[in-house]
């Protein structure tokens, strides 16, 4: 064997060395905290859809008209009804929903939803109040919600929502396993093209909320429900909608659910999620 071909396969067994060094590092680096396993997407996973809210707009009569309408003649002039009281005006304005303090006996329940002893229902929300995806997805990384890439229910990398530059990365136990389905969000198009051109047609663009969000929420929800006699496991679905909150924080307000057999359960509730968020990084 000549000189060339001895180094040559020297040369081999040290990048074989160094790619063998190099996993045990990454392995050593991540093996503190378990992967997160993700559920069903098809059957289990929060459902996130935008929509837009009809808006009624007022006519404002402008100066030339109210110049054009007659006025009446003094004699004909009746006096104007008596303005309500405040008291009656206020009483006819909407009840605020409820503002739910989430407590450790809430984020304990909704764990033990979240590992599969018990069924909760798909939870149906709407971000249309931010105004635009990216509002409402920089609200939500504010709370520590990370975008991912998923392929056959593995998490093969992150991605930014608003450039799309991806790298590669895995998510531990600290996310919850309930993933935000965004594959019809249309400002996410550019994002999940770059992720179906790396990791092939089934990849998609989902968003991970820290655990203990979904696990005070959900704690907190079935608390409320069994309250007024209803049961998590005899729902098909709970909508609700994120918002801004008053200090610029996010909101989330539950309107309702259903039944599985179709009838609509009551449910008007208000979570400060970065309340919530506070209370699931204590635990």
């Amino acid at each position: 064997m000549s000189p060339a071909h001895v180094a040559l396969g020297w040369a081999s067994r040290l990048v074989v060395i160094a790619w063998i060094a190099a996993a045990l590092v990454a392995l050593a680096k991540g093996g503190l905290a378990p992967p997160v396993a993700l559920e069903d997407i098809e059957e289990r996973s929060a459902r996130i859809r935008p929509w837009i809210e009809e808006v009624l707009e007022t006519h404002a009569v402008s100066e030339r008209e109210a110049q054009a309408v007659p006025e009446p003649e003094a004699k004909v002039v009746a006096a104007e009804p008596p303005a309500p009281e405040p008291a009656a005006a206020e009483s006819r304005a909407e009840p605020m929903p409820e503002s739910v303090a989430v407590d450790p006996g809430d984020l304990a329940a909704g764990a033990t939803l979240l590992d599969g002893q018990g069924r909760f229902p798909p939870l149906s929300s709407s971000y249309g109040d931010f105004g635009s995806f990216g509002a409402y997805a920089s609200a939500m990384r504010s709370l520590g919600a990370r975008f991912v890439v998923v392929r056959q229910r593995q998490i093969v990398g992150d991605i930014d929502p608003a450039t799309g530059a991806m790298r590669d990365d895995r998510a531990d136990a600290r996310f919850s396993p309930r993933a935000r389905d965004y594959s019809d969000e249309p400002a996410l198009e550019r994002a999940s093209h770059r992720a179906r051109e790396r990791f092939g047609p089934g990849a998609r663009v989902m968003m991970l909320v820290p655990r203990g969000i979904d696990a005070a929420l959900f704690g907190a929800i079935a608390r409320r429900l069994r309250a007024q006699g209803d049961a998590p496991s005899e729902l098909r679905e709970i909508r609700a909608r994120y918002r801004r909150g008053p200090a610029g924080g996010v909101e989330l307000r539950v309107e309702g659910a259903e039944r599985l057999d179709g009838a609509p359960v009551p449910l008007d509730l208000v979570f400060d999620l970065s309340a919530v968020a506070g209370l699931g990084e204590g635990a």
